[in-house]
């Protein structure tokens, strides 16, 4: 269980990072003035909201995956890694089911001039932007997997 946590604040920290140097609207620029308070209000809205969800899907999704794995004797950082990316995948589809539940019709969103959804249906561009962030999951799944491991195995 140590080790999903770890996991779970690791990857929260990892996408917190990723969103102050490269969201459009919560980008963090050194020139801007403001950006001490940019950067405060991320790492707090990050923190309040960001940080449960990431520990409890983390919790949701890798607890049954830990237990599978522990049953087959899969205790290697490259089962982790599999595991990892498994559970990632697992939790960006739970987010793509979330986003599709919640459409409402006649909903419009736009991001970087393309519209992502339209009549409250996701275009294929949205898709392809779910998949993305499926497949992004995957990936900080199997950097964090073999992390788990090693957390979990180490002796103290």
């Amino acid at each position: 269980m140590l080790g999903l946590l770890a996991v779970a604040v690791a990857v929260w920290l990892l996408i917190v990072l990723w969103v102050a140097g490269h969201d459009a609207w919560l980008g963090i620029k050194i020139d801007d003035p403001y950006w001490p308070l940019r950067l405060r209000s991320l790492l707090v809205l990050a923190a309040v909201f960001g940080l449960p969800i990431a520990i409890g899907a983390s919790l949701l999704v890798g607890l049954p995956l830990w237990a599978l794995a522990e049953r087959l004797g899969l205790r290697t950082r490259r089962a982790g890694l599999l595991i990892g990316a498994l559970a990632g995948l697992c939790i960006g589809g739970l987010g793509t089911a979330y986003t599709v539940l919640r459409l409402v019709p006649g909903q419009m969103f736009m991001s970087d001039d393309e519209v992502i959804i339209e009549h409250g249906h996701l275009t294929a561009i949205g898709w392809a932007n779910e998949g993305w962030n499926a497949l992004e999951l995957a990936l900080l799944g199997a950097l964090a997997g073999p992390l788990a491991i090693h957390v979990a195995r180490r002796r103290p």
